[in-house]
């Protein structure tokens, strides 16, 4: 919310924020909402649009097309939310020719989906047609299909960036998690533990390396973690309480990630930060350079933010 109000809540002698409060008017969150919709001449979406606008919701009206000769295929995109994980069901109505839907870049089928908790990118692709058409769903806790409510769709700056997060309600993350969901970042002080202990978590997904050569990551956690790049042991705290670190070279790109944590005691905590080829500090890995599991990954960030609805 670019244009929210932040204001840092500090200690009466002024040590430290303790507080951050922030600020939203109904223009605020109405700023962010909503799906962009794009119009190219031809048969696939390339080059420069034709048109460009925002929709409120996943609803095209081709009667309201103008100023383009046909054929015309539209893309729509949006960062779609999901407050509830579990099964959805999606259903194109009107004109069911032509549409291709993809969600995090996984073509949707009429079977069922499992969703996480967070943020999905959502592409929807359609030619010109005589017949308004709508995007429904149905999700879990849902008697019957509706249109999805606006309120779920958003536009830039918002993303799904992050790792799926995987939570076991099991000591050694096996069985069946109890939910699953986006994690913006690990940078997590659980003063609400999200399960009974014991229980796991494993975050998985892409991690974008910006330069080539030497990282260091680090982790530090309140109990055990690990982390593994490309499949390979790069750090292991196996009795937390501390901060742990390892070295790794990385090739410019997306790397697989897969962080393990287990919450056995108390003072539940992980972070994870890296120290990048000519930096001298150590940071929390930024959102920016993580990305859930997708069906396909852009080659960069740039391309990344170019594909932003």
């Amino acid at each position: 919310y670019p244009h929210a109000s932040f204001i840092e809540r500090r200690t009466p002698a002024g040590e430290g924020v303790v507080l951050w409060e922030v600020i939203l008017t109904p223009d605020d969150l109405r700023s962010v909402q909503g799906v962009t919709a794009r119009y190219f001449q031809g048969n696939s979406v390339e080059g420069k649009p034709v048109k460009e606008e925002t929709l409120p919701q996943i609803s095209l009206d081709w009667a309201q097309v103008q100023g383009a000769a046909k054929p015309i295929i539209a893309e729509l995109r949006t960062m779609l939310h999901v407050s509830e994980y579990g099964s959805y069901r999606f259903s194109l109505r009107g004109d069911e020719t032509g549409e291709r839907l993809w969600i995090d870049e996984n073509p949707v089928m009429d079977a069922p989906l499992t969703l996480a908790r967070g943020n999905h990118a959502l592409r929807l692709q359609a030619s010109d047609s005589p017949r308004q058409l709508e995007l429904w769903w149905q999700p879990p806790s849902a008697p019957e299909m509706q249109q999805i409510p606006a309120v779920n769709l958003f536009r830039p700056p918002v993303t799904n960036n992050g790792l799926l997060g995987a939570y076991y309600p099991s000591p050694d993350w096996s069985g069946e998690p109890a939910f699953t969901q986006i994690d913006p970042q690990i940078d997590y002080y659980f003063h609400i533990i999200p399960l009974p202990r014991p229980y796991t978590v494993a975050w998985t997904g892409k991690l974008y390396a910006p330069t080539p050569g030497t990282y260091q990551f680090a982790l530090s956690s309140v109990d055990n973690s690990q982390l593994r790049l490309d499949g390979s042991l790069v750090v292991d705290n196996p009795n937390g309480h501390t901060k742990v670190e390892g070295n790794v070279t990385l090739t410019q790109g997306w790397h697989d990630i897969d962080v393990r944590f287990a919450d056995k005691s108390g003072g539940t905590q992980i972070y994870l930060y890296w120290m990048p080829p000519g930096s001298s500090e150590q940071v929390l890995v930024p959102t920016e350079n993580l990305l859930p599991p997708m069906g396909q990954y852009p080659a960069s960030l740039d391309a990344l933010n170019a594909l932003q609805p």
